[in-house]
């Protein structure tokens, strides 16, 4: 668990040498959980001696987060089932893309909790949609090995891959391949690598497959896992793309993601005359 924690200096001052700790105390609600953070002057059995020894510590906390929502959230037990919204922020760096050279450090275990990892980063370089993709793409080859089937497919990866067609005109049949590791997708009839797409593309592509990973990771008994509930929030989102693009990016978004409640910025006067057309 990563937070704001003591700084050196956060000691008080008794008569010029400091205090033997410095404690907070939270709580959350009258019935809510409680817990503190304590720092020490020091680790001698003087200042030991001097600490409260009724106290309640960070796991007060921890065991309440496991039990009222980590568990549920991973279906433990496993019967149980309920939708996890999402949430994701891209900042002014949204056109880049982190792309991978080879497997190595490739995460291999998948929870819904996947969805929240560097969902508020600013600086989204989408690696983790990309090595979602090519596990599951990995695993929808073991399914078709296992039914015998070249038709066998994985209904998350499916629905990433429609919508990331829809959202890019002339886009199809976004794929990986290896030696070396590269993710392709087909636009009007030619396999490209997404680094020799515009940056235009690469931005549109790289929401399209990050939100749809996030949102088939946090809902994966949904029939229809993108029909999840999302709030993302774009810093400029007309960068990189034409004005004719900037015309209809916003109705893309919407016809594409149904359910998302979009907050964008732009300075964009071609993207709000867009937006009065809808």
């Amino acid at each position: 668990m990563k937070g704001i924690s003591f700084k050196r200096g956060d000691l008080f001052l008794q008569e010029g040498r400091e205090f033997p700790y410095a404690l907070i105390k939270t709580q959350l609600a009258n019935d809510g959980p409680a817990w503190d953070l304590l720092s020490r002057r020091d680790g001698t059995n003087v200042t030991a001696k001097q600490i409260p020894q009724q106290r309640k510590e960070i796991h007060a906390l921890l065991q309440y987060l496991d039990k009222n929502i980590i568990e549920p959230v991973l279906g433990v037990p496993f019967d149980i089932r309920f939708d996890l919204p999402v949430i994701a922020y891209y900042g002014v760096n949204h056109a880049l893309l982190d792309m991978p050279k080879r497997r190595r450090n490739f995460r291999k275990n998948y929870t819904r909790l996947t969805a929240f990892v560097d969902s508020l980063n600013a600086v989204s370089l989408f690696r983790s949609a990309l090595t979602w993709i090519y596990n599951k793409e990995d695993e929808e080859r073991r399914l078709q090995q296992e039914r015998q089937s070249f038709k066998a497919r994985l209904p998350a990866l499916e629905a990433v891959r429609r919508y990331v067609h829809s959202l890019l005109p002339g886009a199809s049949n976004l794929h990986t391949a290896t030696n070396p590791l590269r993710f392709l997708v087909t636009h009007y009839g030619q396999d490209f690598e997404l680094e020799q797409l515009s940056d235009g593309y690469k931005t549109m592509i790289g929401l399209a497959m990050d939100l749809s990973a996030r949102m088939a990771a946090a809902n994966p008994h949904m029939d229809n896992p993108l029909t999840t509930e999302v709030i993302v929030l774009i810093d400029e989102v007309d960068l990189h793309r034409h004005p004719t693009w900037q015309r209809r990016v916003i109705s893309d978004l919407l016809r594409t993601f149904p359910n998302m409640q979009f907050v964008l910025t732009s300075h964009s006067p071609i993207l709000v005359e867009g937006v009065n057309n809808l």
